[in-house]
């Protein structure tokens, strides 16, 4: 049977040595949303059923494989030196190694269904469910983090600069309360024998941890991964657009005037001195007007990416928060059928989850084109030092330290 990776979700499944998942309230067809995929021999002649365990068994493996090393690369160009001045790419820096991290669990999860291949003992069934919720909690608040402090920037752009030497202290102050709030993971699970199955299960120990995990632990969960995430996120990015637009407003008026104020009568002067004094006005105005473009169009790309990975995070999350509220109020699992078809949408949005954290390097390279022209550098470079290698030579460093120096002088 192909094993559901666990998401967080209301109705946590519980998973046991032989490759199974379980959820652990009463009967398998008698309570509301209750779905023992350990009786997969009553599912197995449904469709759904099949092409659920069809996705579990070829498209996590393709998606996670290809989503790590998309991750690894954009971590490696988001701090290439084009771009880590930036505060915004420090955070996507942040969210791609958190992304990967996800993906491996993803993959973890996902392996344990094969004979031979347990993952849980009684200290890896506590550390591996702390840092799988770790890891997702991470990344949602840095993304918030990364919204919120973009939308300052835009808001009040005068303070912006005063912000940057913040943020590897504001990530830190994440992954501390982050750890704090997914720190009972090390004191409510272990490895409980269940009589049943005759098997080990990594389980809540004691009825207290029970009700806590099932009961308690998935609203919190929802809330800190679904909820409040895509509520801000939609809140401010749709600020952002509306400053971005005031911002351009604002900046097309004082263009309207200088040119008013450039083509004003003054008085006569000499030739020679008009002369000279236009040209040099003209070159400094023309040299000033070119770097206020570019740093336009710099920041404009990066305000794009933003924009794009939270709303693409909206669009693959969103149906999970849906089917959680909707776990709670319907009763999905009644019959066997339904049972499968329950099984299907469960796993299409349970992917569509993990699709989430594997796409953000084909963002990048979509919405910004300093994005691809650093990635093609760092892969240049990196050519260039295998080849160096081979010889046995080094890289030169000056034409190396020539580029850094031209891109930072370019940056700032």
């Amino acid at each position: 049977m192909a094993m559901s990776t666990e998401c967080p979700c209301p109705a946590e499944l519980n998973i046991t040595t032989n490759g199974t998942l379980s959820t652990t309230q009463g009967d398998v067809w008698g309570s509301k949303n209750n779905l023992d995929l350990g009786k997969d021999e009553i599912l197995k002649g449904f469709i759904e059923f099949q092409v659920a365990i069809a996705i579990d068994n070829y498209y996590v493996p393709v998606c996670s494989s290809l989503g790590i090393l998309g991750n690894m690369w954009s971590f490696v160009t988001l701090l290439s030196p084009a771009l880590r001045r930036s505060t915004t790419c420090q955070y996507m820096a942040a969210i791609a190694i958190a992304d990967s991290m996800i993906l491996v669990y993803n993959i973890l999860f996902l392996i344990r269904k094969f004979p031979g291949y347990e993952i849980f003992n009684p200290w890896s069934c506590r550390l591996l469910f702390f840092l799988f919720y770790f890891t997702i909690h991470f990344d949602v608040a840095v993304m918030i983090a990364m919204t919120f402090e973009k939308y300052m920037a835009v808001r009040f752009p005068l303070h912006a600069a005063s912000w940057k030497p913040r943020t590897k202290l504001i990530m830190c102050i994440i992954a501390i309360c982050t750890c704090a709030l997914d720190a009972h993971n090390f004191f409510t699970r272990g490895m409980v024998y269940d009589p049943k199955t005759q098997t080990e299960t990594c389980y809540p120990t004691g009825p207290e941890n029970k009700y806590f995990l099932f009961q308690i632990w998935p609203w919190i969960d929802a809330c800190v991964y679904c909820f409040i995430p895509m509520t801000s996120l939609f809140v401010m990015n749709i600020l952002i657009i509306v400053w971005l637009n005031k911002s351009e407003k604002i900046r097309q008026g004082m263009g309207n005037a200088q040119m008013t104020v450039r083509f004003a009568p003054t008085k006569p002067v000499s030739s020679s001195a008009s002369t000279s004094s236009t040209s040099s006005g003209e070159i400094g105005k023309s040299q000033e007007v070119d770097l206020v473009k570019r740093n336009r169009n710099r920041e404009g790309q990066i305000t794009r990416m933003l924009l794009l990975v939270s709303f693409t995070f909206l669009l693959l999350v969103g149906p999970m928060a849906v089917l959680i509220i909707v776990e709670r109020q319907f009763d999905l699992a009644s019959t066997p059928h339904q049972a499968a078809i329950y099984h299907l949408v469960r796993t299409v949005i349970n992917n569509l989850m993990y699709t989430n954290h594997s796409l953000n390097f084909l963002l990048y390279c979509f919405s910004a084109k300093r994005f691809r022209q650093a990635s093609l550098a760092t892969l240049c470079f990196c050519r260039r030092g295998m080849r160096h290698a081979r010889r046995g030579t080094t890289l030169p460093l000056k034409s190396t330290a020539t580029r850094s120096v031209s891109v930072s002088s370019i940056t700032t």
